[in-house]
């Protein structure tokens, strides 16, 4: 039994080392968490982030040059809303592989998947709030994993893939039809409209990641979609990670909704007890020392598994 267990470990490899000799790289080895960990540190430099500021307009340009950088198409999907703080202009940020023989980006009528955070920071007029793990964390492991499928240039099966960072997730008081959701709820509207029947029946699923740095993590799969969470399970039983992502009964108020409600399959993939009773949250609190490298790897190679799998 133990030289069985051995001739396994060699085969398989540690998920976060590199793999054996002979043994094809995954998807999942190729995420670097220090990469990932940078791209967090990056935004945070710029200060607190919220929808309509300088910062974030800088946040905006350093994910398209990061997207474009991996050979991704990018689309800015702008515009104005009113707010309780007034009107502002938002953009989502967009990207996906291309056409090797066209240079377009591939979408279209094919079943997408999209893969989605969130870049804004809540806006606290009266806080430092730079938003380490709530927004930059999510984005930092997006644009990893987004690397990774492109250097790979990996398309699952039968499947696009879209890589979204919403603008305006936060609340600027509550959250409310009017108030929050800004970027995930106008990307469900432009794709209802879209196409005679709605670009909305193309997408499969959303993986929303957010919050998901926190040093003691613990991944929650608040109401989601059952087919995505048993894809979630499998993935991080596969990689030995099974032990931080626990289903919770009750809905977390995030970028998902929107598509939840016209029936797109979905799942948020949120660590909300964040710092001792989740007292770091939408604090000066979240920043960069109470995040580790290790919580990106979890995350990032469990998504890549899901989708690698993906059938």
């Amino acid at each position: 039994m133990v030289v069985l267990l051995l001739v396994l470990v060699l085969a398989l490899g540690d998920p976060g080392m590199a793999v054996a000799d002979g043994v094809p790289p995954t998807l999942a080895s190729g995420f670097d968490p220090q990469r990932a960990f940078e791209h967090v540190r990056k935004q945070i430099d710029l200060g607190p982030r919220p929808a309509g500021s300088t910062e974030l307009q800088r946040a905006k340009a350093y994910l398209v040059s990061e997207f474009k950088a991996c050979g991704l198409a990018v689309t800015e999907q702008p515009f104005e809303t009113d707010t309780p703080r007034g009107r502002i202009r938002f953009v989502n940020v967009i990207a996906r592989p291309r056409d090797g023989e066209s240079d377009r980006p591939l979408g279209g009528a094919k079943p997408r998947l999209l893969l989605a955070s969130h870049y804004d920071t809540k806006w606290l007029p009266d806080t430092r709030f730079v938003g380490a793990n709530d927004g930059a964390s999510s984005t930092a492991t997006l644009l990893e994993i987004a690397r990774v499928i492109a250097a790979k240039k990996f398309q699952p099966k039968g499947h696009s893939l879209e890589f979204v960072v919403f603008d305006g997730e936060e609340a600027i008081k509550e959250y409310s039809s009017k108030d929050g959701l800004y970027g995930s709820r106008h990307y469900v509207e432009q794709a209802k409209l879209k196409s005679p029947r709605g670009e909305i029946t193309h997408i499969r699923a959303l993986i929303l990641m957010d919050m998901i740095g926190d040093r003691e993590l613990g991944v929650q799969l608040p109401h989601a979609d059952a087919d995505l969470t048993r894809r979630v399970y499998r993935a991080a039983e596969t990689l030995g990670f099974r032990d931080y992502f626990h289903y919770v009964p009750h809905t977390v108020m995030d970028d998902h909704f929107p598509f939840v409600l016209e029936g797109v399959p979905s799942i948020n993939l949120i660590d909300f007890e964040y710092g001792p009773d989740h007292t770091w949250w939408h604090t000066s609190e979240d920043t960069l020392d109470k995040l580790s490298p290790n919580s990106l790897k979890i995350v990032g190679q469990v998504v890549l598994k899901m989708i690698e799998d993906w059938k």
